[in-house]
């Protein structure tokens, strides 16, 4: 109980402390306090404060290899298309249209990454996978009548 007395910010943490080992208004009685707020007010008045030492920090900059590898993969797959569509080519109104088309799908897919990125970030798996899904069907929508 000292430790918890002693890295406690205020008496209520203290109070949650007490009732956690089973103190309840009635042991307060018997330590001459009408209730455990005012026991736990007491020993929070009493106690000199010793805040725990911050944990060690994460590395924020520390990624598994593998996932920046796929990520740069998955992200470099529409430039595929020029080398697919390199060789059917024949003037300059294709090479634009190309070009055009492969900054539209970087564009798409970019936008479809951080909008499910940032519902994983709220921790809603659901909507990342919804976002993944209606991004490529709205992507496939917007490039392919474009390049066809």
């Amino acid at each position: 109980m000292a430790d918890l007395c002693a890295s406690a910010v205020d008496p209520l943490e203290v109070t949650a402390g007490l009732e956690a080992e089973g103190i309840n208004d009635e042991a307060a009685r018997s330590y001459g306090h009408p209730d455990v707020f005012a026991l736990a007010e007491d020993l929070y008045a009493r106690t000199p404060r010793r805040p725990r030492p911050p944990g060690a920090a994460a590395a924020p900059w520390q990624a598994v290899p593998w996932r920046h590898l796929l990520r740069g993969v998955l992200f470099g797959m529409p430039g595929l298309c020029y080398i697919v569509g390199a060789p059917m080519l024949h003037g300059r109104a294709d090479n634009v249209l190309l070009v055009f088309s492969l900054l539209l799908s970087w564009m798409m897919s970019q936008g479809t990454a951080y909008l499910g990125y940032v519902w994983l970030g709220f921790g809603n798996r659901t909507a990342a996978s919804r976002v993944l899904r209606y991004g490529l069907a709205a992507g496939l929508l917007v490039v392919v009548p474009v390049t066809v």
